[in-house]
């Protein structure tokens, strides 16, 4: 039996993508640990919630234990298959050091600021960019709020954030964190891309498909490729790359010639084809080749691959071939814990809000 070339596929992807360090930076991103790597929750609240008034506050000690003088953060869109048009926020944010810590916040607001303090943003309205519909993760910290003026943090810093009104009148989702994303055994990010062409005989898109159980303590990962609505019977490839943008210098998603001619539409790559897993789908269309066992080890931390599925289909068009939409997935490595937490309110200003320990914003601070 030919050997799985996903074992060489995960190694270098681990030395091409996690091992690099990073080039100096004019600014640290909260937690850390995902700087590089999308989290696997998300959050609206405060900037993309579709309440007119928020009061919202987070304390995030995982910062550098040096001073800092920061002059704005910036947050980074969930990667997700909704896009969001440009909206505007009124808003103020104020920062101080913080007076209690991550791991026991007050709900009332003004208790966890310390005297150490300043208004660093006066109420104004701030436009945020429009975002298409993710192909990758994570995104870039594309909302940015500069500061006034700089303010200096030791190792910890509480902002908070009051919004007044807004234009958007649906949620705009943001990377976050929650308890889930940290602890002994965290879950994947996972980002479904793109989209599939009609399979001889289907009604509907082919769609890609997987599994990925991760079991950190013991270090094992089983993880399996596939896809629904192929066509019966068929000869399928597994297509595993690197990078859901570009393939040989190419943009993806890159369509296939003559396909928009047949009956399955348009067709595209929607992935970098760095190898692949051949096998066949059954009577139904389903396409599911055995998961794979693989050790897991903590610098796979942030190794992110994607696939789509290639269906031979001579009647379904004169390239004689249908694909899949694509399938990202990132893992996610232990870490300790966040020290970030969150208090907010919808729908007013009042003193007190809700107590979210472990959870809030994966934030960068601009130095």
């Amino acid at each position: 039996m030919k050997p799985s070339p996903l074992p060489t596929f995960l190694l270098a992807a681990a030395a091409l993508g996690c091992g690099a360090g990073l080039a100096a930076q004019n600014f640290v991103v909260s937690p850390p640990q995902f700087a590089t790597a999308e989290s696997n929750s998300a959050n609206d609240n405060p900037l993309g919630s579709n309440s007119p008034l928020v009061r919202y506050l987070q304390i995030d000690e995982a910062l550098p234990q040096r001073p800092l003088a920061i002059r704005g953060i910036a947050f980074r869109g969930n990667a997700d298959s909704n896009s969001y048009p440009v909206f505007r926020v009124e808003l103020d944010l104020g920062v101080s050091s913080p007076n209690a810590s991550a791991a026991n916040p007050s709900p009332t607001f003004s208790a966890n600021h310390g005297r150490s303090g300043a208004l660093v943003v006066a109420r104004r309205i701030l436009s945020f960019p429009s975002r298409p519909a993710s192909r990758s993760l994570p995104l870039p910290f594309d909302y940015q709020i500069p500061f006034d003026a700089p303010f200096t943090v030791n190792g910890a810093i509480c902002w908070e954030m009051k919004i007044y009104g807004r234009s958007n009148s649906s949620q705009v989702s943001f990377d976050a964190i929650d308890p889930t994303s940290s602890g002994a055994n965290p879950m994947p990010a996972i980002l479904g891309f793109g989209s599939g062409c009609i399979a001889t005989g289907r009604t509907s898109p082919m769609t890609a498909s997987g599994t990925l159980t991760v079991d950190w303590p013991n270090g094992n990962l089983r993880i399996g490729f596939g896809a629904t609505q192929a066509p019966a019977n068929a000869l399928c490839l597994v297509a595993l790359g690197f990078s859901s943008s570009q393939w040989a210098g190419l943009p993806l998603p890159l369509a296939i010639p003559g396909s928009e001619s047949g009956s399955s539409g348009r067709c595209f790559v929607q992935n970098e084809l760095f190898t692949t897993i051949a096998g066949n789908s059954n009577a139904s269309g389903i396409f599911f080749p055995p998961e794979m066992n693989l050790p897991l080890a903590p610098s796979h931390h942030g190794l992110a691959f994607f696939h789509h599925v290639v269906a031979f289909d001579a009647a379904a068009n004169p390239f004689g071939v249908v694909t899949s939409n694509g399938m990202a997935r990132q893992l996610i490595a232990p870490s300790p814990n966040p020290g970030v937490s969150r208090v907010a309110f919808l729908g007013s200003h009042q003193a007190t809000g809700i107590v979210n320990v472990g959870s809030g914003l994966v934030t960068r601070y601009d130095l």
